[in-house]
Order: structure tokens, then C-alpha cells, then sequence
């Protein structure tokens, strides 16, 4: 159950830049943006790319093996014995956790850049994320399941307190699992929030060719791992980081059709260190009474390819088409056991294609041609996931508000 929940990871799939372009900022002027980011996460995409709800890793069966394994001693095998006499099979299933998940993400970003040279900017982004995960668990008896109430509710029937009780516990099968979870150590199922920071991004950006119709700037930086990783006792926490550090590296070549229309083409390669930390070792069959154990990992890189035709007229305009490919490899785990191993690394491998949308306004060029006070830049941007692969489907809406000093 943990590991499916890994997937709303923000951090993995959300960039505080957007746009590329190959634009370096003069030197010894400075610039700050703060961006405000907001996406709702109702569903997400499995390994075929098809859409589930976002609550589809609770949707479990409960079945009569597993009512067995949560008894211990006598009452396991009074159980076991009451459920061959009166015919049902261990493999059955007595009913279906239902549950209704959705999450609401907010992402406010202050980017900060820098003028070194002519031909090299450094900036910065340290994102702060806040985060509500709202979840309704349910339960619903099988044709099975029921039978084995109405049987044990039967008052000519006899039968014994253990048999008695799981047709209690089978009634509170939501609250039965809340108990197990608190007792091996997790947080209860239900609505969660949280504030933190996300992990730093440090960017360098170098001018290369600076011709009138074309410009190239090498992109390169690190990504510092200031932000939370999943809690491993809330299974609905969100995480705002990925816990490792990474190094990426790239381009990002701006061709003009005209003075004020171009083509952007980026591509960008982040290599994730491998790291170790503290993890429950979950299986497909066990995901809850399991131990945990300080275990090495490599993160899947990442790489990402864009292009965008952006239009900025000398009035202020600004506007923007554009479309990102996105791929991350599967992770690996150092894992001997090969049912803990398959279920950590199953569906981490992750890919998706979105179209971006931009439309503000900007009064540099009124402040360079002294008809506006201040140079401030203000806009919109959409993001829209058109096909992803093990990721949640999160449309992103950002307003970014952008100063120049």
C-alpha cells in the first residue's frame, strides 16, 4: 500500500522554471520572481498510461486468508477451522475497502537571479509547498462475506467466540484496519495537510552565441535536497523533495523569425545521486506488519525536451505555445528479498507530454524607453498533461510577478 502512494511526490515532477529561453540578464542587474503555482489531484496514470483514481491503492480486497492472519493463537485457529467446516475458501473475498481520495497542491516559489557577467547568470529557487490530502474510507461485503455474517447472526447456529468476533470485526473493517495501523506504527487513514519547503534549485545559465537570429546559453546546476521525503508513518503525506542531491545540465537555443518572435528549443539531463535511508520493507502480500531496515537506492535519472514559439512586441505582450516531453527512469533498490525489491521498484519509471500556454505583460520596454517607472513583468501560464505514464494527472496553473532592480 505505501509504495503506490510514493507517486504524488511533488518534487519528482514539478519545476520552478517554465519557458526556456536563452536570455541572460546584464550584468549586476538582479531579478527576483515569485511564482504561484496550483494544481487539485483527483486521478493518475498506471504503467499503461490509463487513467485510476487517485485512491485506487486503498480499493483492496479483504479476504478470508488475510481475517485469518490478523488473529494469533487460539482464536487464529478457531478461525481457520470455522471457515472450512461451513465451506469458504482462505482465497475468497469477504468484501472491498471503497475510499474517494483527492489532493490539493500550492507552490509559492521566489526565483532569484543574478547578472554576473554579460554572459552569466546564476539564480535560485527554494520552493515552499503546501499541501491537503482529503481521503473517505468505506467498506462493502461481498456476496461471500455477507453470507458469513448471516450465517454467524443465525441464533439456531453455534458457533465459536472467535468466529463470533471476525464477524464484529468484519462489520468495523475500516476501524479494524486504522487499529492495525496504529499498532504497527502508522498514522490512521484519513484527511491530511502539510507545509514545507521543496528542495533548492541552484542554476547557472552561460550565453554561448549571442547572434542577432540565434542565441545558445549552456544550463547547468544542482538540486540541493532541502525538502521532506515522504513521513513513513503517514501513508497520505506528500512529499516536497526527493531526499537526494542532483546535478543536471543542458542547453536552451533561442532562433528568431522576427525581433519579436522566436522558437525555443531546451533539453536538459539531472543525474540523482544514489543515497540510502530507513525503509518499511512492504510486499505485495504484506504492506502493514512488516520490519524496516537502512537501505540503498538509486533514483531514476530524469530527462526533459521542450520547444515553444514565444511572442513578446515591443508594446509589452507577452505570449506563448509550448510543449515538454518528460522521462524518469525506474529506481533500484539494494534489496535482497525479491518481493520487497519488485514492489518498490514496480512502477517508478515515469513519462509524460504537456502543453503549456503563456499570456502576460511586460513594462520593460516601456522603462527603457523611460515611459514606465519600474520594469515589472506579470504572467499566466497552463500547463495541461496530454499523455503520462505512472503519474498523477496534475494540470498546473502558475502566476508568476517578476521584478528587475
Amino acid at each position: 500500500m505505501r509504495k503506490s502512494l510514493l507517486i504524488l511526490c511533488v518534487g519528482s515532477t514539478y519545476s520552478v522554471f517554465a519557458f526556456e529561453n536563452a536570455k541572460v540578464l546584464p550584468p549586476g542587474v538582479r531579478n527576483l520572481t515569485i511564482r504561484n503555482v496550483m494544481t487539485t489531484i483527483n486521478s493518475k496514470t498506471d504503467a499503461s498510461g490509463s487513467p485510476q483514481p487517485l485512491s485506487q491503492p486503498l480499493q483492496k480486497d479483504l479476504t478470508f486468508k488475510r481475517m485469518v492472519n490478523n488473529e494469533k493463537g487460539v482464536k487464529k485457529t478457531m478461525l481457520k477451522a470455522f471457515l472450512q467446516h461451513e465451506g469458504f475458501r482462505e482465497d475468497e473475498a469477504a468484501g472491498t475497502y471503497t475510499a474517494d481520495m483527492s489532493g490539493n497542491v500550492r507552490v509559492i516559489a521566489p526565483i532569484f537571479a543574478y547578472g554576473i557577467t554579460e554572459r552569466w547568470t546564476l539564480g535560485g529557487a527554494i520552493p515552499f509547498i503546501q499541501s491537503k490530502m482529503k481521503v473517505a474510507m468505506g467498506f462493502r461485503a461481498s456476496k461471500r462475506g455477507q453470507e458469513f455474517i448471516d450465517r454467524l447472526q443465525n441464533p439456531e447456529n453455534n458457533h465459536t467466540e472467535s468466529a463470533l468476533e471476525a464477524a464484529d470485526k468484519l462489520n468495523d473493517a475500516v476501524g479494524q484496519l486504522n487499529k492495525k495501523l496504529s499498532e504497527n506504527g502508522y498514522q490512521k487513514l484519513d484527511s491530511w495537510s502539510g507545509n514545507d519547503i521543496g528542495d533548492l534549485t541552484i542554476l547557472n545559465k552561460v550565453r554561448m552565441i549571442n547572434h542577432q537570429r540565434f542565441q545558445l546559453a549552456a544550463i547547468g546546476g544542482m538540486v540541493v535536497p532541502t525538502g521532506s521525503t515522504q513521513h513513513q508513518d503517514a501513508l497520505l503525506s506528500v512529499p516536497t523533495g526527493l531526499g537526494v542531491w542532483g546535478l543536471f545540465a543542458g542547453f536552451s537555443a533561442d532562433a528568431y523569425l522576427r525581433n519579436d518572435l522566436f522558437l525555443n528549443q531546451y533539453a536538459k539531463y539531472t543525474y540523482e545521486a544514489p543515497d540510502s535511508r530507513r525503509l518499511r520493507l512492504a510486499t505485495e502480500e504484506e504492506g502493514i506488519e512488516v520490519p524496516t531496515k537502512a537501505t540503498s537506492y538509486k533514483l531514476g535519472d530524469q530527462y526533459e525536451i521542450g520547444a515553444s514559439m514565444q511572442y513578446e512586441p515591443h508594446f509589452g505582450l507577452l505570449a506563448g505555445l509550448g510543449y515538454i516531453y518528460t522521462y524518469k527512469q525506474a529506481d533500484v533498490y539494494q534489496i535482497s528479498d525479491p518481493d520487497v525489491k519488485s514492489k518498490l521498484e514496480s512502477d517508478t519509471d515515469q513519462k509524460a507530454q504537456m502543453i503549456e500556454y503563456r499570456l502576460g505583460y511586460s513594462t520593460v520596454p516601456a522603462f527603457q524607453d523611460k515611459m514606465f517607472p519600474l520594469p515589472v513583468v506579470t504572467t499566466l501560464e497552463y500547463k495541461k498533461v496530454l499523455i503520462s505514464r505512472n503519474m498523477p494527472v496534475k494540470d498546473l496553473v502558475s502566476l508568476d510577478l517578476m521584478f528587475f532592480f
